[in-house]
């Protein structure tokens, strides 16, 4: 089921047991640097969220899917990227 929702949607970050998400903060930067009371509330709340997914090289990769994160009676799942910069 999850690699049929990644072949016909693509990564979106909600595939696994964790959601991944980031917030859109770049434009708010320099205000929250200099907040001396920062809180994660100030770096979530009204902020859109996007997908956000974590790479790593394929012995981090094969660590976090067969041992970090693994359940009995889930499927462990690494997917191979290849990205030109």
């Amino acid at each position: 089921m999850v690699v049929s929702k990644i072949r016909n949607y693509g990564l979106k970050g909600d595939e696994g047991l964790w959601k991944f998400i980031g917030w859109r903060l770049r434009e708010h930067i320099d205000k929250l640097f200099h907040k001396q009371d920062l809180t994660m509330k100030d770096t979530r709340e009204g902020y859109p969220e996007f997908p956000a997914i974590a790479f790593a090289d394929e012995l981090g990769a094969y660590y976090y899917a067969l041992r970090h994160n693994y359940r009995p009676g889930r499927i462990p799942l690494v997917i191979r990227a290849h990205f030109n910069i």
